[in-house]
């Protein structure tokens, strides 16, 4: 028996080092899993967030590219359709169709039956089929199938059966699904009910406020571009775009597929045009324009369909708040940056070359109808002017108002306070509005234009705009084969309805191939009206500066008001305008019998208005309409507006000093997120009563020497994003010249050391310039702080989507040799790694996530650095319209100061939350003693990618970068808490964290020893009792 004693302790010996090593490994797998979790762990913080802080309207837009509104379609189980190889021996037995999930067109009408046939001809002649191949993790296919990305791994294909079942087979697919056709485009785009709503307030610089008099019939009008034919059929304008792999034979069969399809629509397409190397438009009856998109989305060839937008305008003191943030302050200007050298290309409606500020006594206008082999001509002011719609300037065009913002140098003398910004660049001038009375067409199109798909000719329009079908082959070329590197638009779709659509992949294409070409694009006018998520998709590409609006302070509506404004004008216009919002008919009507679509009292309305002409009509208090309490005429408010002395006296309340404060944003200045979460507007700048070079009707020209005999003849104001987006691009030409005459490197213009910049280190300037609103948000007449120092959840995470980056203030970015703050610009030179370094127009380059590239920054003397800003900015590969996020390339900014660790537009220190989301990325450091340690990597990289880093602050240097100095994380999977770092790695990890590892499994080991003693005691207490009675027994045994 005791030999079976000891068995047994040894047994629970056994036992017990047995649970230890479980316990121990279990502790090892846990501290494993740990890790991991924290690698992964920001990463998916931060999605959630981005998904958070998406707009209800943005996701409303994703979630119609799943369902067909209220239409059931059957077989699309809220996903994508994944293909077997079981699904391949169906197809080769039944013949490619039964991969179709919607074999019926669920959005075919009783008028459009048609369609059913075209159903069949599609089915029957395509033999491809059309599918999204995502592969594995660390898969590659060495493959010319794929074709346009629309995930880091998955990518569009058309495939015929033998490509479709060797996809199946390759050990680097994860996955093959179909492509279906309600993918293609999104259903609510062709919905009135996103048409957006239409303000009562006549216009931004207007604000006429709606009182008691009888109620103006309005009609919404249409995001889309739409016209109607001569028997008043209304069509809606599609933009049809054919993947990136399609060759020219596939087409031109896609052409003619079209054509055959037009011939038998029964009218219902009216025009197709070749609008793009991979583009097409048709114009097609709005009632079957949905339908037809479904149908043709069904061809393996097509990518996307959507509706093309109707694209229209958005529309003294203004340059010493973007260079100082004081009205009278201006230190760029002052040290001879002034746009010489540069020139500006504006897109807009009419530029009158006859003002003052465009005028040149001993060079004609150099108009030109073409696009190939131009020179920039030697007219003073005005490069050329392309007419590509037409050469007309209307009085108080738009065109002449932006490019007086930018460039506008007068001649007379007087008129020089009025000068734009960059008086000495010159602007080449892209006419894409029509106010020739007779109607418009295109020229120098070879890719046609939206007339050529409105019957051939526009009709005149004063805010309608029409760019070239292709912004990428026929737009910007010009501008930059003229040497213009900056390109300014005060146009785009106005709701924002449609997100990031072909025009916003077109846009990033152009910039990603020609690197040095910035170009900028209002935001838009809907904030107020649409609120958030309210910028253009013009403004929603990726590689823009998107421009939103910020006011101008009291003082400068006030002088303004007193000296400037043309009162009689404002009259009749204010008047014109109500009169087209109650409906009124072009004569003097005095009974409603001759028009019963118009009340009596609406007739005595407009009846009243075509009398009002005055200013002495608008500062009278008599009268039906215009008696009441206040200033001036009451009807509607148009004392306040139009009567001089009323108009001024409102600006001396303390309200108005509140409300017109260079530290507010715009009411109406349209805000983010843009489609996919990203921060946008990028920036703001004044856009509210910004006065510039005014035009009269070129059809009847006002000469110079007529217009300078009144301020009030020469210049006007006029607000809108349409004015702060010249006014950053015009700052954008005071960057260039100030990088090219080399004035960055010691403060001094220093030719020698000068260089042209790439649009990215452009972008990251001005935006590094950036200053916060310290104002309010015009939120439907509450006025709420745009920083909520309450810090109340909802308006301070929205405050990005309103200031972007904040204002422009070149003072904060641009060094001189008095300046307190210094700039510095991340150049190879300054960069620790130990692999080759490749550039593109001087900005570095990585080509992969192996890449890291650390910079390192000290004190430039004893003390503190101060109010250091580190922005980083990459021009990215275009996206697409499927896409639900369109950052491709994922570059990281992460930087450290002491062990504290920061990552690009991150709340906080320490949380490793990265930004998976923008293609600007910004890190503020209020201050500092210690090193800042600098680092560039990616998470992911399809096509290498160059960037640029800007840093200012005070008393900041680039100093040598140390074996102390590292910043060692990996980009794909997040590093351990930076509050334990030591900056000595083992195995990759940070000392401190392989130190806490090794007391954790310490302590289980302890822990794991004293429950094995437990357990031990236990089970001995158990068994010790039965043993006794054991041994007895036997002793009793023995003695019988």
């Amino acid at each position: 028996m005791e030999l079976h004693t000891i068995s047994h302790a040894n047994k629970r010996r056994k036992i017990s080092a047995a649970a230890l090593v479980v316990v121990v490994m279990m502790g090892i797998m846990m501290m494993a899993q740990l890790l991991s979790a924290e690698r992964l762990k920001s990463e998916k913080n931060w999605l959630e967030i981005a998904r958070m802080t998406a707009s209800s309207s943005s996701n409303l837009r994703r979630s119609n590219m799943m369902t067909a509104s209220s239409v059931s379609i059957s077989g699309l189980d809220g996903g994508r359709r994944k293909i077997t190889l079981d699904d391949v021996k169906t197809l080769k037995r039944d013949g490619f169709l039964n991969l179709d999930a919607f074999k019926s067109n669920p959005f075919v009408a009783v008028d459009n039956s048609w369609l059913h046939d075209l159903n069949h001809m599609i089915n029957r002649k395509d033999q491809q089929q059309h599918v999204i191949v995502t592969l594995k993790k660390d898969g590659k296919l060495n493959s010319n199938i794929l074709s346009t990305m629309i995930g880091q791994q998955s990518f569009t294909a058309n495939v015929d059966m033998t490509q479709l079942e060797s996809l199946l087979m390759d050990d680097n697919v994860e996955k093959v699904e179909y492509f279906d056709p309600i993918y293609k485009f999104v259903v609510s785009q062709f919905s009135q009910e996103n048409s957006g709503s239409q303000q009562l307030d006549l216009d931004i610089n207007g604000n006429i406020k709606d009182t008691m008099q009888p109620t103006p019939s309005k009609k919404e009008k249409d995001w889309r571009l739409t016209f109607q034919d001569k028997n008043g059929e209304e069509f809606v304008v599609l933009r049809v775009i054919a993947e990136e792999l399609t060759n020219e034979r596939e087409l031109n069969g896609l052409e003619r597929v079209f054509n055959n399809i037009k011939s038998s629509s029964n009218g219902a397409i009216s025009t197709i045009k070749r609008a793009g190397s991979k583009k097409f438009m048709m114009s097609v009856k709005k009632s079957q324009a949905l339908a037809l998109s479904y149908e043709i989305s069904k061809i393996s060839n097509i990518f996307w369909v959507e509706p093309a937008p109707r694209n229209e305008v958005h529309n003294h003191w203004a340059k010493g708040i973007t260079q100082s943030g004081s009205p009278f302050v201006e230190p760029v200007t002052a040290r001879g940056i002034t746009g010489k050298g540069q020139i500006v290309t504006v897109g807009d409606s009419g530029l009158d070359p006859n003002s003052c500020f465009f005028y040149d006594p001993d060079h004609a206008c150099p108009y030109t109808n073409v696009t190939t082999n131009l020179k920039v001509s030697n007219h003073r002011k005005i490069a050329s002017y392309w007419s590509a719609i037409d050469d007309v300037s209307e009085d108080d065009a738009h065109g002449t108002h932006v490019s007086g913002t930018v460039v506008s140098q007068s001649i007379v003398g007087s008129l020089s306070e009025h000068d734009g910004i960059a008086p000495d660049a010159k602007v080449a001038f892209t006419d894409v509005g029509c106010s020739d009375p007779k109607g418009c067409t295109c020229k120098g199109t070879p890719k046609g234009c939206p007339c050529d798909l409105m019957g051939g000719v526009c009709s005149p329009n004063e805010n309608a705009i029409y760019p070239p079908n292709s912004m990428s082959e026929d737009y910007f070329p010009y501008a930059y084969n003229l040497g213009s590197r900056v390109h300014t638009n005060s146009w785009g779709e106005s709701s924002g309805v449609l997100g990031y659509s072909s025009d916003s992949a077109d846009i990033d294409k152009f910039i990603w191939e020609h690197k040095d070409f910035l170009i900028l694009f209002s935001a838009g006018n809907s904030g107020s009206a649409s609120g958030y998520s309210s910028v253009s998709t013009q403004a929603d590409s990726k590689n823009v500066i998107a421009v939103g609006a910020s006011m101008n302070p009291v003082s400068n509506f006030k002088y303004i008001t007193d000296n400037i404004l043309d009162m009689e004008y404002y009259t009749t216009r204010y008047a014109q305008q109500l009169m087209n919002m109650y409906g009124c008919p072009p004569v003097n009507v005095t009974s409603s019998d001759s028009c019963d679509q118009i009340s009596s009292s609406v007739l005595k309305v407009c009846n009243f208005l075509r009398n009002f002409k005055t200013e002495a009509d608008c500062c009278s208090t008599e009268g039906e309409y215009c008696s009441g309490t206040g200033c001036g005429c009451n009807f509607f408010g148009l004392g306040s507006q139009c009567c001089r002395k009323c108009r001024s006296a409102k600006y001396d309340s303390n309200l108005s000093k509140m409300i017109y404060n260079s530290e507010n944003i715009a009411y109406f200045s349209s805000r983010g997120p843009a489609s996919d979460g990203r921060i946008k507007p990028d920036i703001v700048a004044p856009g509210y009563f910004i006065l510039s070079a005014r035009s009269h009707n070129t059809l009847s020209p006002m000469t110079c020497a007529e217009s300078s005999t009144s301020v009030a003849k020469s210049v006007t104001q006029m607000g809108g994003t349409s004015m702060s987006c010249p006014l950053t691009a015009a700052n954008a030409l005071l960057v260039r010249q100030y990088y090219v005459e080399g004035w960055h490197s010691t403060g001094k213009n220093d030719s020698s050391k000068g260089f042209a910049p790439s649009a990215a280190l452009m972008k990251a300037t001005l935006i590094n310039s950036g200053v916060p609103l310290l104002g309010y948000l015009d939120f439907s007449g509450t006025y709420i702080p745009i920083h909520d120092t309450s810090k109340d959840p909802f308006f301070n995470l929205q405050s990005k989507y309103i200031e972007g980056f904040g204002r422009v203030q070149l003072d904060r970015v641009l060094m001189f040799d008095n300046s307190t703050r210094k700039l510095l610009v991340g150049r190879k030179d300054n960069i620790k790694t130990s692999s080759k370094i490749t550039t593109e127009f001087g900005d570095p380059v990585i080509s992969s996530t192996e890449d890291s590239h650390t910079y390192c920054v000290a004190p430039k003397s004893s003390g503190k650095m101060n109010d250091v800003k580190i922005t980083l900015v990459w021009t990215d590969y275009p996206s697409n319209p499927a896409r639900s996020k369109h950052l491709i390339n994922n570059l990281d900014l992460g930087v450290k100061v002491n062990q504290d660790i920061y990552f690009g537009n991150a709340e906080e220190k320490n949380t490793f939350e990265r930004d998976n989301t923008n293609n600007v990325e910004q890190v503020i450091i209020s201050n500092t003693d210690s090193r800042i340690v600098i680092n560039v990597a990616a998470s992911y990289i399809f096509k290498a990618q160059s960037y640029a880093l800007v840093i200012t602050g005070e008393n900041v240097k680039f100093d040598e970068c140390t074996s102390s100095d590292y910043f060692e994380y990996s980009a794909t999977a997040k590093s351990f808490s930076s509050s334990l770092g030591t900056g000595i790695k083992i195995f990759g990890f940070d000392l401190a964290l392989v130190m806490v590892f090794i007391v954790l499994v310490l302590l289980i080991i302890a822990v794991a020893a004293i429950a094995t003693c437990v357990f031990s005691f236990f089970v001995w207490k158990k068994q010790s009792q039965p043993q006794q009675f054991a041994r007895l027994e036997d002793e009793n045994t023995r003695e019988l």
